[in-house]
């Protein structure tokens, strides 16, 4: 691989990894990075030397590929005929200056034939005739495959009567863009002038702008020969434009198939307004979802309270509290989390898979995240719910409840105590008054009027002591009621942290991606 290919490959391939362990990207996506031809025809010859421009014979059975060369080189160097019938082999032809240093390992070396030469003329041009394309043994369609990336130039040999035959047409269609293409009509003094205009006429339908087209007669003279076209087609071409830029021709096609692949990973992480339309759909979705899971807790809670005792004195009456089998905390938990909390926590992970598949966002990676707030839920919700049952048990009702509720407590004792001595007070002294003569005894009706007195000094203050006393129950419903809302409020809370997490992770890879 050259030095401008290798570092964007290996950029690219790093990003894939990390896209790919952030679930942005499939294992299949990354495996794509394979199609990415990292081949190159200096990884044949010795490096730091001159290498020469690499031109395929390629085509199917029958077209003249072999005899092509052999013309090329002025002697029989390819099998051609009843000595080649299946085309396993491929043939190089190129100047001895130009000795290969090795050969890959899909290059198997029984299958491979190398003619060297000393014509300086064609000192810059190596001549390779590969396996037919069209050939029944796979081993002959992968050589072909193997050596394609390698090559510079294609030239594309038919013959009048396999002009478009469909292996090599696909090959043109697929790889069109990655190399120079020639075409040559072989076995031309066979054909009829409309067939000319009909291949050209398909390789403009294939995408070819303006395609060279030669006719050649390998076999007989013919007057419409055009072989001496070829070689002057490429020598020109090299005096032209340079050997080093026919060259890198090869190189760009793969940098833009390089930025071809880039382009599809950007196009996997999806666009940004679809990352908008699935965070809106998400929080929405769940936000409704977690609504009903609080109404569904609301029943739970309602059942749970009702487990309360009332204490007979006050809510500090702990003696009696236990006495009356408060619930455990770990029977609590169990009451408060049941199978139909869980179904609300799936159908949020749910929802978010759904919103994400349909606008076309990665869904692993949405998954993943609003799967481990979701999991996070239960706890939440049931600790939280505890705590807050907790704080409301210790203080139950509003403190102005509370606070009237010990002053009631205080004046049911203190008002018939003062009364009574009162009572006492005003009794002593009129009857010491009266057996000194100096004054009457009390009657009957200071007795009932006293007790009238003492009696609603005690009651009046005993019955504003029992309505203001707390509810346990209460309480501990609203406790239990507040937790269960703060844990829910926290809960979408990260959701939308979550997501704007895995948004910035999202937007950072494209800029990565981008560089």
């Amino acid at each position: 691989m050259t030095a401008e290919l290798e570092p964007a490959f290996a950029r690219l391939h790093e990003w894939a990894r990390q896209a790919q362990q952030g679930g942005w990207l499939s294992r299949a996506d990354v495996q794509e990075m394979g199609r990415i031809e990292r081949q190159n025809a200096d990884e044949l010859f010795a490096a730091g030397k001159p290498r020469p421009l690499l031109v395929g014979l390629f085509g199917g059975t029958g077209v003249g590929k072999s005899s092509l060369l052999n013309r090329l080189a002025g002697e029989n160097i390819a099998r051609v005929g009843a000595e080649r019938p299946t085309s396993r082999e491929v043939t190089l032809y190129l100047h001895q200056d130009h000795a290969l240093e090795s050969l890959p390992p899909e290059f198997p070396l029984a299958r491979t034939r190398i003619q060297y030469h000393h014509d300086r003329q064609r000192r810059d041009i190596a001549w390779i005739d590969m396996p037919d394309i069209d050939s029944t043994h796979r081993a002959n369609r992968e050589l072909v495959f193997a050596w394609l990336p390698y090559i510079d130039w294609l030239i594309y040999v038919v013959s009048p009567e396999r002009y478009r035959d469909d292996a090599g047409w696909k090959v043109l269609r697929e790889r069109g863009h990655r190399h120079e293409w020639l075409f040559v009509i072989n076995h031309w003094d066979t054909a009829e002038p409309e067939q000319y205009d009909a291949f050209v006429s398909d390789l403009a339908g294939a995408g070819i702008d303006r395609p060279r087209v030669l006719r050649t007669s390998c076999t007989i003279d013919c007057e419409e020969d055009e072989f001496a076209r070829l070689e002057e087609l490429i020598r020109n071409a090299i005096e032209q434009h340079g050997l080093e830029e026919l060259k890198r021709l090869g190189i760009l096609a793969k940098l833009r198939d390089l930025a071809q692949l880039s382009d599809d990973f950007r196009s996997r992480l999806g666009s940004e307004e679809a990352w908008q339309t699935v965070c809106g759909r998400i929080r929405e979705r769940s936000g409704n979802i977690l609504s009903r899971l609080r109404q569904s807790l609301a029943w739970s809670f309602a059942l749970i309270s009702g487990r309360f005792p009332e204490p007979r004195r006050g809510w500090r009456d702990k003696g009696g509290m236990r006495q009356r089998n408060i619930p455990a905390a770990d029977e609590l938990r169990a009451a408060i989390w049941g199978p139909q909390a869980d179904s609300y926590v799936a159908d949020v992970v749910n929802e978010a898979v759904v919103a994400a598949a349909e606008n076309g966002v990665p869904v692993e990676p949405v998954e993943r995240a609003v799967g481990v707030m979701a999991r996070q839920v239960p706890g939440l919700v049931t600790e939280i719910s505890l705590s807050r049952l907790r704080q409301a048990l210790l203080k139950p009702g509003p403190a102005w409840q509370r606070a009237l509720f010990r002053l009631t407590g205080a004046l049911r004792r203190v008002l018939p105590a003062a009364a009574a001595a009162w009572a006492v007070y005003h009794l002593v002294t009129r009857f010491h008054a009266g057996t000194t003569g100096r004054g009457e005894l009390l009657g009957l009706d200071f007795a009932v009027h006293s007790f009238v007195l003492i009696s609603c000094a005690w009651l009046l203050p005993y019955l504003m002591h029992r309505l203001s006393k707390p509810s346990l129950r209460k309480a501990a419903r609203r406790g239990l009621e507040q937790g269960a809302a703060a844990a829910i409020q926290q809960s979408e809370q990260e959701l939308a942290s979550v997501l704007e997490k895995l948004g910035e992770e999202r937007r950072q890879l494209l800029l990565q991606l981008k560089d």
